[in-house]
């Protein structure tokens, strides 16, 4: 829907009435929004170079416009809880199917005193915009419910020239920490007009209608591009990710993991990619080779570096994995014999072994122990070694309260930002020079798309 006036002029007045200050906030935005509004630009960047917010994280399915790729239909990550005092819904809501979801997020996403602002869409309008509508009642009923003071609420027209674009914009104030109400109170108390319009949830297609099966299968390609050897196909969006997986490691495709989810292998084969520079990974924690096989043909295919390699510290006595103890260092090396020339095993304690190599890499994976005090030494130890504008991926961070813990760690530094995720992994990117790093990956993104 993006943000017009209604919304921002709605937004800035709960602020000034609440007398927050800008620089003071950490603002979640739902939804990757843009203002349609001066200045038009992309809403995140507005928030953190122009009213120079605290912190600006913006949470989407589709991941685009550097929002955190989280499907809102489930439990947010523990990292994101209690975290900010100012989130936003401008929009989105009403294309989330599990709306108790929704809004329990949002309940846990902000603070106690925090502000929640949403624009609603009101039923008769937005006609086959999105699968719910509501009206005022569920504005009162919600804050009745939940405990909130209801700061403001009014419905107005968004666009003068439309009919039918009414918004019900309504503020909150989270004035107790009590937790959101059961998902049988919700929806036998609170109205929700269901249209059962699944077309318009989630990541969806525009357009449906005039939609064909040839345009959805070329829209998933991003080029054909034909040599002289064979026909390399590249992907977009992760579409057909065990096709895709099969053609950038058909040799590795079945190398035991501790996921069988396609996409995790290939969020973090794009992440290495989108990272190379020096042409140097690290990986802590390497079990049977899998992710180390994905980092590896990240750089043969893509690096210029004739030094470059991926180097795994780990012990191969299986520590941590539910089988128990064994040797298990010479599976690892049959399973990465197509790609020994770009792997290095250092074989031992990460806190204890020594590195093969001096500098800085373009990405640090770290797998290994999953227990606040083992992450968090990984972290300190490792971590440093990731060059500006790198990328820190962590697995298992929502799996591991440790692992959650530590992550929280890093971000409250100001050094690290959530760059991109995806379930169990998420990618911190390193900036150490204020938004400057933000504000060029934005629009680099924005030029991209």
């Amino acid at each position: 829907m993006g943000i017009g006036y209604l919304e921002s002029e709605f937004e800035s007045k709960i602020v000034a009435q609440q007398n927050q200050k800008w620089e003071d906030i950490k603002m979640c935005e739902l939804g990757c929004m843009e203002r349609r509004v001066d200045p038009v630009m992309v809403a995140k960047e507005y928030y953190l170079s122009v009213l120079n917010v605290q912190e600006h994280i913006s949470l989407d399915i589709s991941g685009k416009l550097g929002s955190l790729a989280i499907n809102l239909d489930r439990e947010i990550p523990t990292f994101l809880k209690d975290r900010f005092n100012l989130v936003t819904n401008y929009g989105t809501g009403e294309h989330v199917n599990n709306q108790y979801s929704f809004f329990r997020n949002i309940h846990e996403l902000c603070r106690i005193n925090g502000i929640m602002i949403h624009a609603l869409v009101p039923i008769g309008h937005w006609i086959n915009h999105g699968r719910y509508y509501y009206n005022q009642d569920f504005t009162k009923q919600l804050a009745q419910l939940c405990g909130y003071e209801l700061i403001d609420y009014f419905q107005s027209q968004k666009y003068v020239e439309k009919e039918n674009t009414d918004l019900i914009m309504v503020a909150y104030k989270k004035v107790n920490d009590s937790p959101f109400i059961s998902e049988n109170e919700f929806y036998q108390n609170i109205p929700i007009l269901d249209t059962r319009n699944k077309a318009r949830t989630g990541n969806y297609l525009k357009n449906t209608k005039n939609f064909s099966l040839k345009d959805a299968v070329m829209n998933k390609f991003k080029r054909i591009k034909q040599t002289s050897k064979k026909i390399v196909i590249l992907l977009r969006d992760n579409a057909f990710p065990d096709t895709r997986l099969n053609l950038l490691i058909k040799e590795g495709v079945n190398c035991p993991s501790t996921s069988n989810d396609p996409k995790e292998k290939l969020f973090l084969y794009d992440e290495a990619v989108e990272h190379i520079k020096i042409g140097r990974f690290l990986e802590v924690g390497s079990y049977l080779g899998s992710s180390a096989i994905i980092l590896a043909e990240a750089l043969r295919r893509n690096s210029q570096s004739k030094e470059a390699k991926v180097y795994c510290i780990d012990t191969w006595e299986n520590d941590s994995m539910l089988e128990g103890k064994k040797d298990t260092y010479q599976q690892f090396q049959d399973n990465i014999k197509p790609w020994q020339d770009w792997i290095i095993p250092i074989r031992g304690n990460s806190d204890e072994v020594k590195l093969p190599f001096e500098g800085l890499c373009d990405v640090v994976f770290i797998d290994a122990d999953h227990s606040y005090e083992g992450c968090r030494r990984d972290v300190e130890r490792f971590s440093g070694l990731v060059r500006n504008g790198g990328c820190l991926i962590l697995d298992d961070h929502i799996s591991y309260p440790g692992v959650t813990k530590v992550v929280g760690e890093l971000l409250v530094t100001g050094k690290w930002y959530v760059g991109n995720s995806y379930d169990n992994l998420i990618a911190l990117y390193r900036d150490e020079t204020s938004n400057n790093f933000k504000r060029k990956r934005i629009k680099n993104k924005i030029k991209s798309e």
